[in-house]
């Protein structure tokens, strides 16, 4: 005799055998969804565009310390620079590599890499990245009717939205203003989605990998490159920009103590000429005033010159440098999921999916009961 849902629930045991033969009454459920699944799996599997896969893998090279520097640091003794200020003197902040996925999913550095142009063999013409995602439009059938029916209630609405266009918002006003801020179009958030899909970093330790999924093997293997210069540029701009800014006020200040210490030097030269064989008090303190400004300007002049050596050498110290393990390779086939991987997915999604619609249908016959 067959029980229902509330009957093998309202006993002191559950027995299994009981809770299986409900779940086996909607076994009709179970493989319509699991079919479902698979065929829309197929689906998007079939229709979506070829993407070719390009991976580099470099290596973030470690500072060397001052203690393994060697005859450098003697030399550096005897020419009066002190390597223990540039190697503690000044506490850069770093940016990690862990930030580095961070900073691929920022809208001002997508925003710069949408505008790359390549030369794309299937149009056979050259193009921004930009102008290719919203010509092309590149998806499978299953997610643009998704986004299709998605879109609807928004289309719907802009019908009778009587606000203006995003153009016409700006009007003539496209100076910048004193306030920084950016500026993004719908058609470039569409295209900056797309583009931060294709990007994936990882960094394990001083090891960084880079993947970037682009429609045809070249271009990805171009991005790829691009991609990581990038990078590259905004960690050293992130990491020595400060003391990028300290180096050209040492060098602004020792330019002008330079020009004190050629003064004062001439000055007592002057006065030493004009007075030769003259001895007087008043011209022997004028002379001891002289030296005085001569030696002191000098020893300003030779401090900040020796820092401005130091500062040089810390800003290439802090420079980044990495090392390549793996140049960015040309990809020879497609790197999208292969039709068995798909069906393998696709089932266990439908047995999932199918067990929560029966589990939801057995909750409503225990209600109705």
């Amino acid at each position: 005799m067959k029980k229902n849902i509330r009957e093998v629930l309202q006993n002191e045991e559950i027995s299994l055998s009981d809770l299986f033969n409900l779940f086996y009454e909607k076994r009709k459920i179970m493989l319509v969804t699991v079919f479902a699944v698979v065929f829309l799996g197929l689906l998007k599997s079939c229709t979506s565009p070829k993407e070719y896969e390009s991976i580099a893998i470099k290596l973030s090279e470690a500072k060397t310390d001052q203690n393994e520097m060697g005859q450098l640091g003697g030399l550096a003794g005897l020419a009066g620079i002190n390597l223990s200020s540039v190697n503690g003197g000044n506490n850069i902040t770093s940016f990690s590599p862990d930030l580095y996925p961070k900073l691929l999913s920022s809208k001002p550095f997508l925003l710069d890499l949408i505008n790359e142009e390549f030369f794309f063999v299937s149009m056979n013409k050259k193009m921004t990245l930009k102008d290719y995602y919203l010509e092309e439009r590149p998806g499978d059938i299953v997610t643009k009717a998704i986004e299709f029916f998605a879109g609807i209630p928004h289309l719907v609405t802009s019908i009778f939205d009587s606000e203006p266009e995003f153009s016409a918002v700006l009007g003539e006003n496209k100076e910048p203003s004193a306030e920084k801020f950016l500026i993004i179009t719908p058609q470039e958030e569409y295209v900056i989605a797309k583009i931060k899909e294709k990007i994936k970093i990882e960094s394990e330790e001083r090891i960084i990998t880079l993947s970037v999924r682009m429609p045809e093997p070249m271009i990805a293997a171009e991005f790829n490159n691009i991609v990581f210069d990038k990078i590259l540029d905004y960690v050293s701009s992130y990491k020595i920009g400060k003391q990028k800014n300290s180096l050209v006020f040492i060098e602004e200040s020792t330019k002008e103590a330079e020009e004190k210490f050629k003064r004062s030097q001439i000055n007592l030269a002057s006065f030493r000429d004009s007075n030769q064989g003259i001895i007087s008090q008043r011209v022997r303190t004028k002379e001891e005033q002289l030296e005085a400004e001569f030696n002191l300007s000098f020893e300003i002049y030779s401090t900040l010159k020796q820092e401005l050596e130091n500062s040089k050498i810390e800003l290439k110290r802090e420079t980044p440098v990495f090392s390549t393990f793996e140049e960015a390779i040309v990809p020879n086939r497609p790197s999208n999921s292969s039709p068995i991987k798909i069906i393998l997915i696709s089932i266990f999604g439908g047995l999932f999916l199918g067990l929560v619609v029966v589990m939801g249908l057995l909750l409503r016959d225990y209600i109705k009961l």
